[in-house]
């Protein structure tokens, strides 16, 4: 513990309980002349105050500063300004002067300005930062649970509001700590039911504040209720959210067939792409809009907002394929055309095989009522190698990391067969809040059959607004931002990085000289079957 007299001692308390300071905090509590804390508000007793009161000793150390709760930048400015000049006189006169700050000094502290306005008045004055608990881990602690585990992502948010910043928490998953959200709760109960996250949420309220504590654990509880200043909402995710912010535009055209026959229901299986509007089919638009009753996650059916006007809609959430399957078709056997929707294709990691599972537990065969129909969509990894040139012109495969459905050792075996196949390989759900080794076993089987600078393309939220793509190799992937909405694309043994883009050669160059003049001479505007002549010379190939 050492002080001059031209520094400020930056003191931190903790977030509520006495016995959680820390033994130097309570060194320098006890040493110094003068403590400013932040005056109170009306009849109430300042907090750090409050907190260390018992390691104070007399009233006369206590030097107050009107520290205004407001958004007003000049009104703050005024009031840190006024601040350090009050504690300025005090260092002049040759006290020890300690600033008492909640929490940590560190996140969000009010000092931190205070003490920048102070060395604009001396610059020669040093400060002096002893740390203290933080809230999020004060409040973890409060409940028995970890904040986080393993390679899990820990967000902290401020007053925090239904913006950018808790969207993109949202999508990286792990814990998110919301701070000061007296002002947005009932917005985050609303926004957090709709998607189906209430019960991966809990609020704490004055956390180690002893009889003052209060702990929501049943958050919509509070629902139309008010909250103190000095509360805090915890969400642990199973794993990251997917969000999708643009809603598809009005394509044109129409298709027949769309009913099913006479006394029948019918289900359509829809797969509606990567997410950006345009890569709707039109079959699978015209499906939805024809369909008296559309079943989907909620994230996705924000997507197709606009087809959805007058419709039934069941809503489902993470984890609840099966539900939404058995929902989908028992609304078709009562008559109704129904679409249950997927993102990308819905025979990939989509919603066909739940619904076929469904049919075949109930003796369903080709035929019977109701009707399906699977309307295809673009896949994630075929949209993700656009954004990359053309990496999966040979043979590829697609493999899932996520061993929630499918055991660890089969993936493993894939990835073995994969990797010694020469297969181009898309990874889908590479890693996730809690899921964060499989990645790196995938990056260690490859490396054991494939060179380590063998290409590898990440695209993480390909065709949305935050989409990335980055081009790096095999050794050196897994030092780049890798989530669930990331889609891992990792190149053969031909496979090359050309300016940035991944080319995996089809084997045009082995069977023709490609820098020979072979541009088409001419067209037959007959209809298909008529003859076609490339360089004036017949071609016996069929690609």
């Amino acid at each position: 513990m050492t002080n001059t007299l031209t520094s400020l001692n930056i003191i931190s308390v903790g977030p509520g309980n006495p016995k959680w300071l820390t033994v130097e905090a309570v060194e320098w509590i006890k040493s110094c002349d003068v403590l400013a804390v932040p005056a109170p508000r009306g009849d109430e007793v300042s907090t750090a105050e409050s907190i260390a009161r018992e390691y104070i000793g007399e009233d006369s150390k206590i030097l107050y500063m009107e520290l205004p709760m407001t958004y007003d930048v000049s009104l703050l400015e005024t009031s840190w300004a006024e601040a350090a000049k009050g504690i300025y006189e005090k260092i002049k006169e040759g006290k020890k002067v300690g600033f008492l700050v909640l929490g940590d000094a560190s996140l969000y502290g009010s000092s931190t300005y205070v003490a920048a306005a102070l060395q604009k008045i001396d610059s020669a004055i040093t400060l002096c930062i002893t740390p203290g608990v933080i809230s999020p881990t004060a409040c973890a602690a409060r409940l028995g649970k970890p904040l986080a585990l393993g390679g899990e992502n820990v967000t902290i948010l401020p007053d925090t509001e239904l913006n950018e910043d808790l969207e993109k928490a949202l999508t990286l998953g792990g814990t998110i700590v919301m701070m000061k959200i007296s002002r947005s709760l009932q917005n985050l109960i609303n926004y957090f039911e709709e998607k189906k996250l209430l019960d991966y949420a809990t609020v704490v309220v004055k956390g180690g504040r002893g009889d003052e504590e209060e702990i929501y654990e049943n958050v919509i509880e509070l629902r139309g209720k008010n909250v103190p200043y000095m509360s805090l909402m915890i969400l642990k995710l199973p794993e990251a959210v997917e969000l999708v912010e643009e809603p598809l535009n009005e394509l044109p055209g129409s298709f027949d067939n769309l009913k099913p026959a006479e006394g029948k229901g019918k289900v359509f299986v829809v797969g509606f792409g990567p997410g950006h509007r345009e890569h709707l089919t039109y079959r699978a638009r015209e499906a939805i809009k024809s369909s008296d009753c559309v079943v989907g996650y909620i994230t996705y059916l924000k997507l197709i907002r606009e087809l959805l006007d007058g419709k039934e809609i069941v809503r489902g959430g993470m984890t609840e394929e099966v539900g939404r399957a058995i929902t989908a078709v028992e609304e078709a056997r009562k008559g109704k055309i129904v679409s249950i929707i997927s993102s990308g294709d819905a025979g990939v990691y989509g919603m066909a095989a739940p619904v076929f599972e469904v049919l075949m537990e109930q003796g369903w065969k080709p035929g019977d009522d109701p009707e399906v129909e699977v309307v295809p969509g673009i896949t994630s990894v075929n949209a993700c190698s656009t954004l990359l040139g053309a990496p999966l012109s040979h043979d590829f495969c697609t493999i899932s990391l996520s061993d929630l459905l499918t055991p660890w050792q089969t993936i493993e075996e894939r990835l073995e067969a994969a990797a010694q196949g020469d297969f181009i390989t898309g990874l889908y759900n590479p890693k996730s809040g809690r899921r964060t080794e499989q990645i790196v076993k995938a990056q260690e089987i490859f490396l054991k059959h494939r060179d380590p600078d063998t290409p590898v393309g990440l695209i993480k939220s390909g065709f949305r607004k935050r989409q990335k793509v980055d081009v790096t190799t095999l050794k050196d992937f897994l030092n780049y931002d890798i989530g669930m909405l990331t889609t891992v694309i990792i190149g053969n043994s031909s496979t090359t990085n050309y300016e940035g883009l991944l080319i995996t050669p089809r084997g045009y160059k082995r069977k023709y000289n490609l820098s020979e003049n072979t541009v088409l001479e001419g067209v037959d505007e007959s209809p298909i079957g008529g003859s076609w002549s490339m360089g004036g010379k017949p071609s016996s190939t069929r690609d």
